[in-house]
């Protein structure tokens, strides 16, 4: 009796068309597939598809949040920026001892070098690709700072593939409370330059707090909170102005910036076990207005006994109705869409928390470092 034929290889079109419908927040599964047969790892690692993969699902996924905590280990008691995921990527050195995270953006982190000097010195670092760019220290000694990293391209990307692309470093300062500056390094001069500033009277109100907050970039303006928190500092970038925002008065100071799908500026705080939302509105009348807009109820969505200490936000996600809390001495992350809550890490003392968003797939890793595909890739 003949054996019997093998059964016909799937039509390549076809495979493609269901590796497309993968997750982006498990990128293990496009890691297997890719072990499948050499036709498969050609196919999952070819230009083609990882373009149309980030075409098909647009918005980069939530791959881990890197945590700015207390390093009681490490040198003169600093930090430690720690990458925690959020699914089943898992980056090499994880935790970077001594390092300042300040920012991610594009999938690229934006890492304080020298945090015990007083110039600051940067590193760029793509946790996926393992790449890093030196950055020249700034050229200046601010009094206090905040930094964010953009992609140079602007308004004429669509931010699907720049990753590897020239970018921004925009470093907004103050001088003793005395002037505020705007500093930008290009990575494609290599070189920083004055971009603004102004001069004012006043105290430490208007410094930047750079330890506890992360700027928030929407359409072609960076804004940071100030340390008053009753401010918003803003930088354009075509018009090169600085200016402020007026916070509304509100019965505890604000904790993190927020940027809402539809393109909103907005800020959280939390008022006893109450988390709000305001966002900034359009005024027919002339100039913008704040609205309190959404309500949470912490109570309800933490174990019980979580908010006996506190709590506070500490990150959130462009864009996306997802939010990062503390407690005494825990990470929530909470879906304000779902209204549900998922432990993400236990530790003390966290100053902030900053989303890393970006696409996985097994060419982007074989690309950078010479392995084979699949090789050193994280599981589930």
């Amino acid at each position: 009796m003949a054996a019997a034929a093998p059964a016909p290889a799937l039509m390549e079109e076809l495979v493609e068309e269901v590796l497309l419908r993968f997750p982006p927040d498990d990128p293990a599964s496009l890691v297997r597939a890719a072990l499948v047969s050499k036709r498969w790892c050609r196919l999952v690692s070819g230009r083609c598809f990882r373009r149309r993969f980030r075409e098909r699902h647009r918005a980069a996924t939530v791959l881990g949040v890197i945590c700015r905590m207390d390093d009681h280990a490490g040198l003169n008691n600093g930090e430690v920026s720690s990458f925690v995921p959020t699914g089943s990527f898992r980056p090499r050195r994880a935790d970077r001892r001594d390092w300042v995270a300040l920012d991610a953006r594009h999938g690229r982190v934006l890492l304080l070098i020298r945090p015990l000097q007083s110039i600051p010195g940067f590193v760029v670092w793509d946790p996926v690709t393992r790449e890093e760019w030196e950055v020249p220290p700034s050229p200046r000694c601010p009094h206090a700072w905040n930094a964010a990293l953009l992609c140079a391209a602007g308004g004429e990307c669509d931010h699907l593939d720049c990753r590897s692309g020239p970018f921004l470093v925009v470093v907004v300062a103050s001088i003793g409370g005395r002037k505020t500056y705007v500093d930008l390094y290009s990575s494609e001069a290599n070189a920083w330059t004055e971009q603004a500033s102004v001069q004012h009277t006043g105290n430490n109100a208007n410094a930047v707090d750079w330890l506890l907050s992360a700027g928030v970039l929407l359409g072609n303006s960076v804004y940071f909170m100030l340390r008053s928190h009753k401010e918003i500092l803003e930088y354009n970038l075509c018009t090169l102005e600085i200016s402020k925002i007026q916070l509304p008065p509100v019965s505890d100071r604000p904790n993190a910036l927020a940027i809402t799908a539809n393109g909103r500026l907005g800020f959280y705080m939390i008022h006893n076990t109450k988390v709000y939302l305001w966002l900034r509105e359009a005024n027919p009348e002339g100039d913008a207005r704040w609205a309190r807009t959404t309500v949470i109820e912490l109570e309800t969505l933490l174990p019980a006994g979580a908010l006996m200490d506190g709590v506070r936000v500490v990150g959130f996600v462009d864009g996306v109705s997802l939010m990062f809390v503390q407690t005494s001495n825990e990470l929530f992350a909470i879906d304000l869409k779902s209204q549900q809550a998922r432990k993400m890490c236990e530790r003390h003392s966290w100053y902030t928390v900053i989303p890393y968003e970006s696409f996985y797939t097994p060419a982007l890793r074989a690309a950078s470092t010479g392995e084979e595909y699949g090789a050193g890739a994280s599981r589930s």
